[in-house]
């Protein structure tokens, strides 16, 4: 249950902090709530050692404009999302390099973000 009630928390009071404009300190707060989120989430032995790897690297480089990390997707998946100022894209592919190195898995980069539902719209459920 600890899982729950503190990745609520997390998500609610990262929500609040986009609210208002970004600075560095903010940056590193949304930075440690994703790596709490992804502890407290590997705690419950859902995640995997690839993930976990990644987001260990991302906190080694923490230095270099990356913020954050957590695994994503649905479940035990091999998405890592990380919270980077913008031209963290060689820190990102040297990240990408160890860990092809240490595995022998070649990681693909996912990198900026879509429109998302204003491209195509949404639809509001409403209880009758």
């Amino acid at each position: 249950a600890a899982h729950a009630i503190y990745e609520n928390f997390r998500v609610r009071t990262f929500g609040e902090l986009l609210k208002s404009p970004i600075d560095e300190r903010k940056l590193e707060l949304l930075g440690e709530l994703m790596f709490g989120s992804h502890a407290s989430y590997a705690a419950c032995n859902l995640t995997e050692a690839g993930t976990n790897r990644i987001v260990e690297l991302v906190r080694e480089n923490s230095a270099n404009n990356l913020y954050g990390a957590r695994i994503t997707g649905g479940g035990s998946g091999g998405t890592v999302a990380v919270l980077g100022r913008r031209g963290s894209d060689s820190v990102i592919s040297e990240i990408a390099e160890k860990y092809a190195a240490e595995t022998d898995l070649r990681p693909f980069i996912f990198k900026g973000s879509s429109l998302g539902s204003f491209s195509f719209g949404h639809l509001r459920l409403e209880k009758n």
